[in-house]
């Protein structure tokens, strides 16, 4: 769908798409460069759908759509959607716009009263048809849902396998702007006891979440690695302590790192 035009009812495009563009963490804002690239390029796909003002809304970097913080970007789409000059919103995935209920199901209220398409990563949505407003409340429902199971990255095997590709500079962001909550008393905590734990996965290839989120769970983790060198995503294995016992964290390890690596060849990775 990247590279085609969208189909969209003749009259809409003669009004504003919104790109919506957001990471929740500044951590995703350092390294996840290819998931902005891929937001920012939605303003092509409008372009080619027909729409010539196009509005960018970027404001949300590193802000959580949780509801617990203030968004300066939300408020800008509010208002254009409450003025009708909105055609389409455009974004990928429903994280961009809400993780939350209340301002999820607040948007397609809006969207359906001015008669505005939403354009996810897997079509467009009309909100004047009710088919089509019950598949955005349940993806919105999804989207509150994982809200809950987010983990930190200091306490999480996938979080600890990205953060420790990150160069020196990027990790002093990290630690200037993210907390190190204690969750269980093997909680990695001080910037020094992660430092090290990082440099542990660089030399191992993988890393392990020993009960440090919760208790009697474990996880071992890879990076997965794209052309540009950047670690995009991870693979793991989780389980309680009894079926992930000391003497097997090695060579599950192993299994996760070789696998990582398969995947990250298969993107064309360098150093893979």
């Amino acid at each position: 769908m990247d590279d085609i035009a969208i189909a969209f009812p003749p009259e809409l495009p003669k009004r504003q798409a919104v790109i919506c563009v957001r990471q929740p963490t500044q951590s995703q804002v350092m390294t996840n460069l290819e998931s902005q690239l891929r937001q920012y390029e939605l303003a092509k796909k409008a372009r080619r759908s027909g729409f010539s003002g196009i509005d960018v809304i970027d404001d949300d970097f590193g802000v959580s759509a949780s509801g617990c913080q203030a968004r300066p970007g939300f408020e800008p789409l509010v208002a254009m959607l409450c003025s009708a000059s909105v055609g389409a919103v455009f974004c990928l995935g429903m994280s961009p716009l809400a993780r939350n209920g209340r301002g999820w199901h607040h948007m397609l209220e809006l969207c359906g009263l001015v008669d505005a398409c939403v354009m996810n990563h897997d079509g467009v949505y009309d909100t004047r048809h009710p088919n089509d407003r019950l598949l955005l409340g349940k993806k919105g429902s999804i989207s509150d849902f994982e809200l809950g199971t987010l983990s930190p990255m200091h306490v999480s095997g996938i979080g600890k396998a990205l953060l420790s590709r990150l160069g020196e500079e990027q990790l002093a962001r990290y630690f200037r702007t993210c907390r190190q909550d204690r969750f269980t008393d093997k909680t990695i905590t001080t910037p020094d006891g992660l430092r090290a734990e990082l440099a542990q996965i660089r030399a191992q290839g993988y890393s392990f979440d020993d009960e440090e989120r919760t208790g009697g769970m474990r996880c071992v983790a890879a990076p997965i690695i794209n052309l540009y060198g950047e670690a995009v995503a991870g693979i793991s294995v989780s389980g309680p302590t009894n079926r992930m016992g000391s003497d097997r964290i090695a060579e599950i390890g192993e299994l996760v790192r070789v696998a990582a690596s398969t995947i990250s060849r298969g993107l064309g990775a360098p150093d893979a």
